[in-house]
C-alpha cells in the first residue's frame, strides 16, 4: 500500500519537524490497527514485519550499538530513533541523490518538498497457511477484509472533517492500494 503525504503549508513543505512527527504518528497508528502484524510481509525476519519504505526510517534512525567497532558505527534505519537534524538529513539525501521521498523541485537551492511517500508491504502466506497457494482464495479474502477494515476505521478519516477527521495540522494524507480496495 502506498501512502502519500502533502504539506498543508506550502511555504514550509512536508519535511519539517511538525510534519515528520505527524507522519511518524500516522504510520505508527496504521501499524497498530487490526492485527497489522498478521498481514504484513515478513521476508527479512520470521515473526517480524518488514519495515515500511518510508522517509521516517531516515529521519528517525538510531545508531546500532551492537554493530559499533572502532570508528565505525552502523545505523538502523527503522524509524525507532529520535528525530535527526533535518537540515543535515536533507543535505545527505541530496548528496546521495536520493529523491524517492521528495518532489521534483527538491535540490541544492530548495531543501524542502511538498510531498513525500511511504510503502507498506503486505504478504502471504498468512499464519496458518503453508504457502501463498495454500487455500489462496481464503487468504486473499482475509487480506481483503483486513484492508476494508483498515480503510473503514482509519484511512477513510483522511478525507473527513470534524471530530472523525485525522488529527493532523501539518500534513494531508492519501493512499493507494491497487489490489483489494480498487472498487471499495
Amino acid at each position: 500500500m502506498e501512502i502519500f503525504y502533502q504539506a498543508k503549508d506550502k511555504s514550509k513543505g512536508v519535511l519539517t519537524e511538525e510534519a515528520l512527527m505527524e507522519i511518524r504518528d500516522f504510520e505508527n497508528k496504521l501499524k497498530t490497527i487490526d492485527n497489522y502484524d498478521s498481514y504484513c510481509r515478513m521476508r527479512n525476519e520470521p515473526d517480524k514485519c518488514d519495515p515500511a519504505y518510508t522517509v521516517t526510517n531516515i529521519f528517525f534512525s538510531v545508531p546500532d550499538a551492537a554493530s559499533t567497532s572502532g570508528d565505525t558505527m552502523t545505523v538502523l534505519y527503522d524509524g525507532s530513533g529520535g528525530l535527526a537534524d533535518i537540515d543535515t538529513t536533507l543535505k545527505g539525501l541530496l548528496r546521495d541523490n536520493i529523491k524517492w521521498w521528495t518532489d521534483k523541485d527538491f535540490g541544492p537551492n530548495n531543501l524542502k518538498s511538498q510531498y513525500t511517500r511511504a510503502t507498506f508491504y503486505g504478504g502471504m502466506p498468512l499464519a496458518g497457511y503453508s504457502s501463498t497457494t495454500d487455500r489462496q482464495t481464503e487468504q486473499t479474502n482475509k487480506i481483503k477484509n483486513h484492508m476494508i477494515k483498515l480503510y473503514s476505521e482509519f484511512l477513510s478519516r483522511a478525507d473527513q472533517t470534524g471530530e472523525n477527521a485525522l488529527p493532523y495540522k501539518h500534513v494531508s494524507f492519501t493512499w493507494y492500494e491497487g489490489t483489494h480496495l480498487q472498487n471499495y
